[in-house]
């Protein structure tokens, strides 16, 4: 069981299991990138708008929040972006909100807030393994306390 949750990268079913959230986020981010378009109908989509609108709500007031829903994600070309010491490539998302605003975002925000999306669900499935193995030693220390106590006679009957 830890051997598979270690090498979850490397067995994508598990993260559908584990963190279904960040299975479907991924599988949107995949459907941004290959499509350019991520609509309320594609998989991921609720993810990655959970996502926006939890940013939105941190950086604003709820009530301005409060009524706004994504309609979709337009991913646009990508750009080269120079600084003093770096050269980076920037791939923007146009987002277009239920209040007839765009709002600009980048795949690199977004696959950042995916990945904490990872996490969210395995310290809960960790914790219900570890309780599930020290019920089953328990058990298996009352069994065997219990097998000393009354100790077993074989009879055969000829």
């Amino acid at each position: 069981m830890a051997f598979v949750v270690a090498n979850a990268e490397n067995i994508p079913f598990v993260y559908r299991i584990l963190s279904p959230s960040y299975f479907n986020a991924l599988n949107g981010l995949n459907n941004l990138s290959s499509k350019k378009i991520l609509t309320p109908d594609d998989t991921g989509f609720i993810e990655i708008s959970n996502i926006l609108i939890g940013l939105l709500r941190e950086q604003n007031s709820p009530e301005a929040v409060k009524n706004i829903s994504v309609k979709k994600f337009v991913r646009e070309d990508a750009f080269l972006s120079f600084s003093t010491e770096n050269v980076k490539e920037i791939v923007p998302i146009e987002v277009h909100l239920s209040n007839d605003q765009n709002i600009k975002w980048d795949v690199q925000s977004l696959s950042l807030n995916i990945e904490k999306l990872k996490t969210s669900n395995i310290f809960l499935w960790s914790s219900i393994v570890f309780a599930i193995g020290v019920l089953i030693q328990i058990i298996a220390y009352m069994i065997e306390k219990h097998r000393k106590k009354r100790p077993f006679v074989y009879s055969s009957v000829n």
